[in-house]
């Protein structure tokens, strides 16, 4: 049986992997921005502290959230992925499934019979 705070969970799935976009679009977006600047700045010589300052905040802030929210976006299910994961099996492994394929045989032998007879005629 699920529980109220499991389903809970499985119902937020959508909006943690909003939130860890958004987290990694920013970072995204600020390195750019801060390789942009490098980028110009890079015949100045008055400018040597700023790149060392840029190159320090993108390895120790940047990268790692970046690595960080793009490794948790890819392995997180969202909500409908989540849901297979739970209900599949149990409904694979229920009593009602299992008598279910000799049924759909039955049924399915039936209307190839219907089919053969209708296309001798």
């Amino acid at each position: 049986m699920i529980s109220a705070w499991t389903l809970y969970w499985v119902l937020m799935l959508d909006n943690i992997n909003g939130i860890l976009a958004i987290g990694f679009s920013i970072s995204l977006g600020i390195s750019v921005v801060l390789g942009i600047i490098s980028v110009i700045t890079l015949d100045d010589r008055d400018y040597n502290d700023v790149r060392k300052r840029i190159a320090e905040i993108f390895k120790c802030y940047l990268l790692p959230i970046f690595f960080i929210t793009s490794l948790i976006g890819v392995f997180l299910p969202n909500t409908n992925q989540m849901a297979m994961i739970y209900v599949i099996p149990k409904l694979s492994n229920s009593d009602f499934m299992k008598k279910m394929p000799s049924k759909l045989e039955r049924l399915a032998d039936k209307e190839v019979d219907n089919l053969l007879k209708n296309m001798e005629k």
